[in-house]
């Protein structure tokens, strides 16, 4: 499927027509995978969810972006601009039926779930799809950490809230300041308990989480550790919470996916495993079974990961090149050979040989490091004779200068004597 290879820019130097750069095209999703419809933050840069699903070969998603963290300081024109945009993301890419949605996914993300722009018709649609069945995933940081104000008024107003597993409470404040880590406290199923060994209780999160308050017969997964300012009195220190809304799984968090506990958006991360935990999620979810080996398999993902980003620099390379008239057909058939490597290691992950799939990708990696330094020097090839041109310019100019500077200032051929004059008073 297509997906965006470019990242996000500033506030400062974006074009609001930039936006549709962005937006994933719909695509035809398979019986077997994860199928994933995220709304909201979900824009490259701003949103960790299109490095993650695309280091996966079982998903496949589509996003409808609602919402942007700057978007608050732009202009009162920009802010309609962006409006109408966001009223188009939705428009094109959201599920025109109530059927298409609950039979084209299998699971919401709502990370900043901003639903403003919906019609009354779709909200109801997303009520429906979970109560028939498919699973959801809301943050409850940034702008969903009030009742009041943000963008969890409109869920309330709505009805959607009805759907979450947190009680909509006038207590719930965001701490923008203090780090936090989690405690597992469900063990059993081991969603979470079976990444602890990985260190997911020793990751501290920054920007911004949320007391938050499960509902009664609510599952809590996780509590919340504060290591700043202290939870409020009689807040439960909630992390993750679930229960079922009808038949659909229905899950929040305390933070954002953009807090540095799940990714490097805005500060390094160091939890290695926020993906492993996310999409343990998913699995468990839709009732895939929980992956049996997390070091293998999280290896695996990554080096999807690294297979794609290699193929896009070397894609972008190619291009480059080809500009200049350099003929890239031998390297291309040469990735498309990589490309069949890598599709075996999709299907014997799919298979569930994960073994035989990391040596497949280990093998399609080192042929694209090979066809990536074939590329390079076809590069130096087909830059040659702009190489050498410039190096004739220069030098040409150099020579030029001076000779000039050697007649003016060394020969002085072109210098005269002056002559002196006297001033003659008039008679």
């Amino acid at each position: 499927m297509t997906r965006p290879a470019c990242s996000w820019v500033q506030a400062s130097s974006l074009s609001l027509g930039m936006l549709f750069l962005f937006v994933l095209l719909p695509v035809s999703l398979g019986a077997d995978t994860l199928r994933v419809l995220a709304i909201g933050q979900v824009l490259p840069g701003e949103s960790p969810l299109d490095v993650w699903f695309s280091a996966d070969p079982l998903v496949d998603y589509v996003v409808v972006p609602t919402d942007m963290d700057f978007s608050s300081s732009l202009p009162v024109y920009d802010q309609k601009s962006l409006a109408q945009a966001w009223r188009r993301f939705i428009r094109l890419y959201f599920p025109k039926t109530r059927k298409d949605l609950v039979e084209g996914f299998d699971f919401l993300v709502f990370p900043d779930g901003n639903i403003y722009y919906f019609t009354p018709s779709q909200i109801a649609d997303i009520k429906y799809a979970i109560e028939k069945g498919v699973g959801s995933f809301v943050t409850m940081g940034g702008g969903m950490s009030s009742v009041s104000v943000g963008l969890f008024p409109t869920w309330i107003n709505y009805g959607l809230s009805e759907v979450l597993p947190i009680v909509p409470n006038e207590k719930m404040k965001q701490d923008a300041t203090s780090g936090f880590s989690i405690k597992v406290v469900k063990k059993d199923p081991p969603v979470l308990s079976m990444l602890v060994p990985f260190g997911i209780e020793k990751v501290v999160g920054m920007y911004a989480f949320t007391n938050i308050y499960p509902r009664a017969g609510a599952t809590t997964w996780a509590n919340l550790i504060s290591h700043g300012s202290p939870l409020p009195q009689g807040s439960p220190g909630a992390w993750l919470v679930s229960w079922r809304f009808g038949s659909g799984l229905s899950w929040a968090v305390a933070d954002d996916l953009d807090s540095t506990w799940w990714s490097s958006v805005y500060w390094p991360t160091q939890n290695k495993y926020a993906y492993d935990v996310f999409f343990n999620i998913l699995v468990y979810s839709t009732g895939r079974p929980l992956p049996p080996n997390i070091p293998v398999i999280h290896d695996l993902r990554a080096r999807f990961a690294q297979y794609r980003q290699e193929k896009a620099v070397l894609l972008s390379l190619l291009d480059f090149i080809g500009r200049f008239g350099a003929n890239t057909q031998p390297v291309e058939v040469l990735v498309r050979g990589a490309d069949a490597l890598k599709e075996r290691s999709f299907d014997a992950y799919a298979e569930g040989s994960y073994e035989e799939a990391l040596r497949l990708i280990r093998d399609a990696s080192r042929k694209m490091s090979s066809i990536s330094a074939d590329a390079v020097k076809l590069k130096a090839k087909a830059l040659l004779w702009v190489y050498i041109t410039e190096w004739s310019a220069v030098t040409g100019v150099l020579f030029a200068s001076g000779l000039a500077l050697y007649s003016l200032m060394i020969r002085r051929r072109v210098y005269r004597e002056v002559e002196t004059t006297r001033l003659r008073s008039l008679e």
